[in-house]
Order: C-alpha cells, then structure tokens, then sequence
C-alpha cells in the first residue's frame, strides 16, 4: 500500500518529501479507520485475532449471576434435604401415610404457632393444631410442610401414657402414644392444648 502511494507521489526531494508526508497521513487515517471500527465492534486495543481469544477467556469464566443461582440453588437443596430428615427421622413421614388429612380440614378448635415433640424431633411454634371429634389434627405452614403432609389421627389411635415432667422444670407435659400397635410418641407441653385433648382421649 505504502509502495503504490509512493509510486503516484512522483520522484526527487521534494516530490520524495510529499510523499512521506502523503504517505504518514494516508496510514495515519488507515490506522484511525481500524480503531473506530475496532471500537464499534468492542474489540480492544492489543488484542489478537480480532479480540475472539478474549472473548472465549471471558466466555470461559462463570459470571456473577451463574454463581448466585449456584448458591441460592445449594441453599435450598439443603433446606429441603433438612425438613426430609426431620421427616423421616421422627416419624412424621410414616405418620402422613397412615393417617393422612382430607384436603381443606378445617374441624375443631384452633391452635397456631403451637410446639410439639414428635419422637425425637422438636417442632418449635410451627404448628397448627386442631382437637376435634373426629381426631387429632396437625400441619406444619409454608415452606416447612416439605415432607410434612396434614395428619389427622383418629382417637381410637391415640393413647394417654401419663404426664411426665419437663427436665429442670416443674411444669409437666402431655405424652401421648400414637398407633397401635404404638408407632411414636407425642409430647405437648401447653396447657390450653392438654386442657383440650384430654376430654377425647379414651380411658386406659
């Protein structure tokens, strides 16, 4: 290119002076060209190949929002493998499929936020209790009724073993055995819930 600006620059000093200035500015405007169009196309400066080896580095690299769903991904696969081992370990898995409650019970008197033991699992003000004449009902609310199906236990399956203490305290609790032959215990601790189970338990 610099050859055939040269050739129409003519010969001699001052025709050879012309023509490196002609020659300087041509590739400068050349060089100008190629910068605004690598700039347009998002290609740095100092780049090879057209900036495509930098572009699959960045492609290769996870970003910012892959990592985020990794991590929200990894929190709730493990909040959810824990309610199944809490499922699972006290017994409230096999009690959801021997004792399952009908879609939209709603028989009985109410409690909310109440606590219970369930083998040995604690549920710490998570559930709904309903004492009822058809049975004993609970459920634990959204998001913690993964693997907690609504139960509802017929009182023929509901047995009174006695009301031991709590330890370090003088407060008693409610021990109630479920299934029979039994399959688990139950514990309730408060007394407006004892108050009201006890008229339907059947004697021993």
């Amino acid at each position: 290119m610099v050859q055939q600006l040269a050739g129409r620059a003519g010969t001699g000093p001052t025709h050879l002076a012309a023509r490196l200035c002609f020659c300087g500015d041509a590739l400068f405007f050349l060089d100008l060209d190629r910068a605004i169009a690598n700039f347009r196309s998002g290609i740095h400066p100092g780049t090879r190949n057209g900036g495509g080896n930098s572009r699959q580095n960045e492609a290769g690299k996870p970003g910012a929002p892959y990592f985020v769903h990794f991590v929200v991904a990894l929190i709730l696969g493990g909040t959810l493998c824990t309610f199944a081992a809490i499922s699972l370990g006290g017994g409230w898995f096999q009690l959801g499929r021997r004792f399952p409650a009908p879609r939209g019970y709603k028989v009985g008197q109410r409690f909310f936020l109440q606590s219970a033991g369930l083998g040995a699992v604690g549920y710490n003000k998570v559930l709904t209790v309903r004492v009822g004449p058809k049975g004993l009902y609970l459920a634990c609310p959204f998001p913690f009724n993964f693997m907690h199906r609504p139960l509802l236990i017929p009182w023929d399956e509901v047995k009174s073993v006695g009301h031991p203490r709590i330890l370090l305290s003088r407060r008693g609790m409610l021990r109630l055995s479920i299934g029979s032959p039994k399959l688990i215990s139950l514990f309730f601790s408060k007394k407006n819930i004892m108050a009201a189970i006890e008229p339907f338990l059947p004697e021993r």
